[in-house]
């Protein structure tokens, strides 16, 4: 029951046997808010080196044939069973290796709910790079951008923190074109003329 697991890749206090890593993933996917994709489990877990990613990939398909997990279109949610296992072992697992794992999944989850709605594309130009920001709501472009970067590597930079933070630049612009200040009040923002 408690098989080793194969630890490459696996930093110092990571998962290492097949029992931990099936365990670790009941406890991620009972603590963030929604389900998850493999590739969000697999940052979680392989990306922040607590778990190899063949043993995840592994552990996964054996919770899924257990009903422990379930997979519908390709994104992961916890059974009730799952969630009652997670609960009676969770105490298994090292507090760091939980803590980072789940921080882990919801950054992850904040950063593609964002992305989803502050798109940013690059393509190459004659001059360098053209970086395309936009903001949907609704089905409708409210926000477009279009700027130049000198190379590559500065493009996919804008690229990254347009999609990070895309809701904080809009905000600045939206106040910065209305003559509005911002004032912060309880860390939401109020306009003020």
């Amino acid at each position: 029951m408690f098989e080793n697991a194969t630890t490459a890749g696996v930093k110092m206090g990571g998962l290492t046997t097949n029992t931990e890593i099936r365990v670790m993933l009941c406890y991620l996917l009972s603590n963030v808010s929604g389900p998850l994709k493999k590739e969000e489990i697999d940052a979680s877990l392989s990306g922040q080196e607590l778990a190899n990613f063949f043993e995840v990939a592994d552990a996964l398909s054996h919770l899924c044939t257990r009903k422990l997990v379930i997979c519908e279109d390709e994104v992961y949610t916890i059974s009730d069973e799952g969630r009652s296992l997670a609960k009676e072992l969770e105490y298994t697992l090292p507090i760091t290796v939980r803590e980072c794992a789940v921080k882990a999944a919801i950054k992850l989850q904040a950063y593609n709910r964002k992305k989803a709605e502050y798109h940013a594309t690059y393509s190459k130009t004659d001059k360098g790079y053209k970086v395309h920001c936009s903001i949907e709501d609704l089905g409708d472009t409210i926000f477009s951008l279009d700027i130049y970067m000198p190379d590559e590597n500065t493009a996919k930079q804008a690229e990254t923190m347009f999609a990070e933070h895309g809701d904080k630049f809009f905000t600045h612009m939206l106040f910065m074109l209305t003559g509005q200040e911002l004032l912060p009040e309880e860390n939401n923002i109020k306009l003020v003329k």
